[in-house]
């Protein structure tokens, strides 16, 4: 049963391509470099919200600036093995990033403000659906 669902997703175009192998692979090495990414990220954002008492706000973005680089580098040469061009990458990464960060930090705002969710729950919340969309757009958009 299982085998017939997946035979008929492959054969759309698009799904396709996430059902093999490699895209398994890939996105085993995204899982763990988003866990990794995901413990420093909060132990920053934590440090920075409960320690220092940063706005929430600016302790997100703190920690989303910081974690850029871990992020950036060990997606492309470990999770994606991309040997593309690292500086239209890194343009690309860049913008992503800063979709990123304005999404995050509004949704922040409006579970945490709006809808009276602890900010560091919100945190976890947002950080779930920033990296399903990321797979999607890292592999056919950054690092193809």
């Amino acid at each position: 049963m299982l085998a017939e669902v997946r035979d008929k997703l492959a054969k759309i175009p698009f799904l396709n391509e996430f059902l093999n192998e490699r895209t398994f692979e890939q996105f085993k090495k995204y899982f763990i470099t988003g866990c990794l990414s995901f413990a420093l990220e909060y132990s920053i954002f934590t440090l920075l919200f409960q320690v220092i008492r940063l706005w929430y706000i600016t302790a997100n973005t703190i920690a989303y600036i910081i974690i850029f680089w871990f992020n950036f580098l060990l997606n492309r040469y470990w999770s994606f093995k991309s040997r593309e061009n690292i500086k239209k990458q890194l343009v690309l990464y860049g913008c992503l990033f800063f979709i990123n960060i304005f999404a995050t930090n509004g949704l922040m705002y409006l579970l945490s403000d709006m809808a009276g969710i602890p900010p560091q729950i919100s945190k976890v919340l947002i950080m779930g659906a920033v990296v399903s969309w990321n797979f999607v757009i890292y592999k056919k958009i950054i690092y193809r």
